[in-house]
């Protein structure tokens, strides 16, 4: 009767992969949630600023810019024209959508409106306020199309993200592998067992038959 052949070793190796890659992946994740949060935060995400009481001209390129002011903007009135030739030609289009949202643990922000550029364009922002003493906040003006772009080709959220799901994809393979070895293993213990006790009456028989010519 042949041996029963070996278990692959394989599978549990791909278990045992895929823990450590998910393991690896998460804790890249703990450790990126800083810069993760930069994506958030109109403070670095921003590209240009508005302040009360200054001429606030700037270059917006295509996209749609989403416009906060840190803690509250209800003191704030603002308005936005392009600007041709130094002369305001024109209010800017607003209500545009992005999935960009300031999201910042140590301060909040309040998000005035939405820019929708269709070209780069030239820019006026006036700002007027209904408190004298408030408006001290600058105001942030956020690519939220560039940010999540941005977020999304990020080489450390890229590998961290493809580490999980490889490992995400490993561990049920390497369990599910490992069952089918053990459910062959099984069938080929039963099938053992059964050859054995099919030859066991044969043995017994040619014992038997031995002895009684032994006797004559």
């Amino acid at each position: 009767m042949q041996p029963a052949p070996s278990t692959s070793a394989w599978p549990k190796r791909i278990l045992i992969t895929g823990v450590v890659l998910t393991l690896v992946g998460l804790a890249s994740f703990v450790m990126m949630m800083g810069s993760l949060e930069d994506y958030y935060d109109p403070r670095e995400a921003s590209e240009h600023t508005a302040q009360y009481g200054e001429v606030n001209t700037m270059t917006l390129k295509s996209g749609c810019w989403v416009v906060n002011v840190e803690d509250s903007a209800k003191d704030y009135t603002i308005g936005y024209q392009f600007l041709e030739n130094g002369v305001a030609s024109g209010d800017v289009d607003e209500g545009c959508k992005t999935d960009f949202q300031p999201q910042v643990a140590d301060v909040d922000f309040d998000t005035v409106t939405k820019l929708d550029i269709d070209e780069k364009s030239e820019v006026l922002v006036t700002i007027s306020c209904e408190n004298q003493d408030g408006c001290e906040n600058p105001v942030y003006f956020t690519n939220g199309d560039d940010v999540v772009t941005d977020m999304i080709t990020d080489p450390g959220i890229l590998i961290t993200g493809g580490l999980c799901f490889v490992g995400f994809i490993f561990i049920p393979l390497g369990w599910l592998l490992i069952s089918i070895n053990w459910g062959h293993a099984i069938n080929v213990q039963v099938t053992q067992n059964q050859i054995v006790n099919t030859m066991n009456p044969i043995d017994d028989e040619l014992v038997h038959d031995r002895e009684i010519l032994t006797t004559d």
